[in-house]
């Protein structure tokens, strides 16, 4: 993550010319904001984070193993595979049952349109070794403020570890939990989510 921490802060500083900004990460983005604190910490003013624990639990890393053996394999199958997985892991099945199997094979052919194997299986390998854990005390010593946010079925970032990285974080609010909700909560509870993103922002 810290290539692309690096090139977030040059994009910031050199492109747009900006001593400070906010940012809303989730997921994949919300772990490298944590490393864009630790490696630059006057860089993010705010940072309101969804879906990012402290260190992947047994099931999150037997599901991030088995993308990694989808992508590893040859034919677009395999990226189609990975892509109908990634939204089964993300969705609680409330969600994936009130949406048909056609609108779902959209999302996946959607992924599929605008991914490649092989960047995909760089990401995972690039990341799997790195845990937001691993930068608590650089984190810790910066003057950001962190809103953490995770779905309460969310079997990527299990709540259990999101309040872990709360609480060894040592910050002063709650962590944001959403009933009914897996990893991607903005999908499953935009409306409330967008609230709570946009009152954090502005500092209620």
């Amino acid at each position: 993550m810290a290539r692309q921490a690096e090139e977030f802060e040059l994009i910031v500083q050199e492109f747009f010319q900006l001593e400070q900004v906010d940012i809303i990460g989730f997921s994949l983005g919300a772990r490298i904001a944590l490393a864009i604190i630790a490696r630059n910490p006057m860089l993010l003013r705010n940072a309101h984070l969804t879906g990012i624990s402290a260190e992947r639990d047994d099931m999150a890393k037997n599901i991030f193993a088995s993308w990694a053996d989808m992508l590893s394999s040859d034919g677009s199958s395999s990226l189609k595979s990975f892509a109908r997985s990634i939204l089964m892991s993300s969705f609680t099945k409330q969600f994936i049952e009130r949406n048909d199997e056609e609108r779902v094979s959209m999302w996946v052919d959607q992924i599929c349109e605008n991914n490649q194997q092989n960047g995909l299986l760089r990401l995972l390998e690039q990341t799997k070794d790195v845990d937001p854990i691993d930068f608590v005390d650089q984190v810790k010593a910066s003057q950001t403020r962190i809103q953490l946010a995770v779905g309460d079925e969310d079997v990527l970032a299990s709540p259990k570890q999101v309040e872990r990285l709360n609480k060894e974080l040592g910050l002063e609010t709650s962590v944001l939990q959403y009933e009914g909700c897996g990893h991607a909560v903005m999908n499953e509870n935009p409306r409330q989510w967008r609230k709570d993103v946009l009152a954090f922002l502005n500092g209620a």
